[in-house]
């Protein structure tokens, strides 16, 4: 393969960032329980709203 056929790939690791599991990122912390509920809360609140307008 010439010189001019080659493709230039990116390395292997490019784009992973190196963070452990004991620093704090900046932004808001919700807990895993808070996010499920708020979930199942909209969740059942569009499915009613769903029904109440369809009739």
């Amino acid at each position: 393969m010439s010189k001019e056929e080659r493709l230039s790939m990116p390395m292997a690791s490019a784009g992973i960032l190196g963070i452990s599991a004991g620093e704090n990122l900046a932004g808001i912390q919700i807990d895993p329980k808070t996010v499920i509920i708020a979930t199942l809360i909209f969740v059942a609140i569009v499915k009613i709203a769903s029904l109440l307008i369809t009739g």
